[in-house]
């Protein structure tokens, strides 16, 4: 976390100074959206949100807020960073984000022997002994195959029934801390527009059940044509590393935004592989921005 935050503040540091008359605005948003869904993977269900928004000379700051499905408390993100638009149509930006949550207790495993896992859900984490009567006993992990079978790494599959549950994983938050930093560069010309964004972040992933920290970065590429846009991204440019959690995978969006009577509607097509929520989501927003 601390090369992310060292990284950003040399980044801020070389830019451009604020002119010291730089005019500052303030401006404020809220709205509700069908679902949450943040770089194709699924956050919660219809919530609503809001934000605050400062800008002077190049720099930005911001917060932005979401309240989560019942019971998984609030995502509170911050923002900051530099952005410059050129006289061509070009702009770049360089910017740095933290994710935070109200709910990320880190949860514990609790014993919970003689319950079979035909009786439960297996959760992430949990920890089921083999007391079947094969011989030797399988020693890979188990995966819910869809047949009622678990199915192994070498082609052998066993009965639910055959494993007795030693710890479940209970409690915990809705996510730990996220920090990343974010790169882009887009270029607008009457109606149209395209940009490319590049993040590269470190998850810190304190959860009883699954402590491992892992670092992440995606790209997004978004083309618009009067409110008519599809975006692309795609996980793991830099590397990927499944035995340190770093996801992979694409996702793909498409829809359509419009502004009426100053109020701000969109709706969009989510639609991500198997390495992410492997579905399609249809999403409506409704929102409304003003200064202050």
């Amino acid at each position: 976390m601390n090369k992310l935050k060292f990284a950003a503040l040399a980044a801020l540091l070389t830019w451009t100074s604020v002119p010291a008359h730089a005019e500052v605005d303030l401006s404020a948003n809220f709205g509700i959206m069908s679902d949450y869904i943040y770089r194709g993977f699924h956050q919660s269900d219809a919530v609503a949100n809001g934000g605050l928004d400062l800008e002077t000379g190049p720099f930005y700051l911001g917060t932005w807020l979401a309240d989560l499905d019942s019971g998984s408390g609030v995502e509170i993100d911050v923002y900051g960073g530099l952005s410059h638009e050129f006289d061509n149509g070009f702009s770049v930006s360089v910017g740095y984000t933290a994710y935070r949550y109200t709910e990320d207790d880190a949860g514990s495993m609790t014993a919970l022997e003689g319950v079979y896992l035909n009786n439960n859900v297996p959760t992430k984490g949990s920890v089921y002994k083999y007391v079947g009567t094969a011989s030797p006993a399988p020693t890979d992990n188990l995966n819910l195959d869809g047949s009622g079978t678990y199915v192994f790494a070498s082609g052998d599959t066993f009965t639910a029934a055959d494993y007795e549950l030693q710890e479940a994983c209970t409690g915990g938050g809705f996510d730990s801390d996220y920090d990343e930093i974010n790169l882009g560069v887009a270029y607008a010309k009457d109606d149209f527009s395209i940009s490319l964004d590049y993040a590269i972040g470190e998850h810190e992933n304190d959860h009883a059940c699954d402590s491992k920290e892992n670092d992440y970065d995606i790209a997004t590429l978004t083309l618009d044509y009067k409110g008519a846009f599809v975006t692309f991204g795609t996980y793991g440019i830099n590397e990927d590393d499944e035995d340190k959690g770093e996801p992979e995978g694409d996702y793909f969006e498409i829809g359509y935004a419009t502004t009426v009577n100053d109020i701000d509607f969109s709706i969009y097509l989510v639609d991500s592989d198997e390495d992410i929520d492997d579905e399609s989501r249809l999403v409506l927003t409704v929102g409304y921005g003003f200064g202050l």
